[in-house]
């Protein structure tokens, strides 16, 4: 019995609420944006440019401490390793007509680039 009284109740809902009866269907303005031919695409990519020895500092300087040393100094075997980010974001953005929003399709690549590391 209660299936039944559901039934009717949801028929008459559909009936005489036509809009709201649409709503429900899964055509939010989120949907109607994703069924676009748009879409997000992230990518990330990286590159290394292998190792080099650094030959320009003596033995001798690179193990000598003293009291002039600074924070940045170079030390024999250590490494130094520099990288870049390079980030670049676009994408298409559009206007929904039947609601009036605007949809944003976004096109994210990210590009790390690693620098020869430095052998002292």
């Amino acid at each position: 019995m209660r299936i039944l009284v559901a039934l009717s109740i949801s028929i008459l809902f559909c009936n005489f609420f036509p809009q709201a009866a649409r709503a429900d269907s899964g055509k939010t303005p989120l949907s109607r944006c994703e069924r676009s031919n748009e879409k997000t695409i992230v990518s990330l990519s990286t590159s290394q440019q292998g190792f080099r020895v650094n030959n320009l500092y003596t033995s001798k300087s690179l193990n000598t401490k003293s009291r002039s040393s600074l924070a940045g100094d170079f030390v024999i075997g250590l490494t130094a390793l520099e990288s870049k980010t390079m980030i670049d974001i676009g994408g298409a953005i559009w206007a929904d007509r039947e609601t009036g929003g605007e949809c944003f399709a976004a096109k994210i690549k990210i590009q790390l680039i690693y620098e020869p590391i430095d052998v002292f």
